[in-house]
């Protein structure tokens, strides 16, 4: 094993060990097979169970690794699968959104227009109504010029009335 200076990174280190605990267990399992007897006696020796320990460990970690990372790649793809069948769905309801918009302009549009025109329709009726009243106040009062004996016609009676006279209306001398 190699020594690493004090203050050094214990991660390095921890590799270091590990790279040089696989090559031991290597050289180990390959003493295993060259000398059965031996097994034993390597595996009461502390320093030997203290290497294919770590080389356990170094594998169960690698392997516990592993595992995560197929996870994660599987919720990656369920993620990316999920994307992919929600965008079009958004893009769709972003059209939609845009569309309700528009057709609101319009309706909001179209509802001033019929404001207004209802109001120009009361405003006429007003108008009528006052015009109306005004033709029978016109027919009254030329219906009691008739019975005066007074021809509504007359260009006397019609002219507007003169400030010199007093404001009688007509001009007799």
């Amino acid at each position: 094993m190699e020594k690493i200076e004090e203050g050094g990174n214990t991660k390095e280190k921890m590799d270091l060990d590990m790279d040089s605990s696989s090559k031991q267990v290597e050289e180990f399992q390959a003493e295993k097979h060259d000398k059965v007897p031996n097994v034993e006696q390597n595996l009461s020796d502390p320093n030997s169970k203290r290497i294919v320990s770590n080389h356990s460990a170094k594998k169960s970690r690698k392997k516990k690794m592993a595992k995560t990372i197929k996870k994660l790649e599987a919720r990656t793809e369920m993620l990316q699968d999920l994307h992919d069948i929600l965008k079009p769905i958004a893009e769709s309801q972003k059209k939609q959104m845009y569309d309700l918009m528009e057709e609101e302009q319009a309706l909001l549009q179209e509802m001033q227009y019929l404001q207004e025109k209802a109001l120009l329709r009361a405003e006429n009726e007003k108008n009528m109504n006052r015009m109306n009243m005004l033709r029978e106040h016109q027919k009254m009062e030329q219906e009691e010029l008739l019975m005066c004996n007074i021809d509504p016609l007359d260009p006397e009676f019609n002219e507007p009335p003169s400030f010199e006279d007093g404001g009688s209306g007509s001009q007799s001398s």
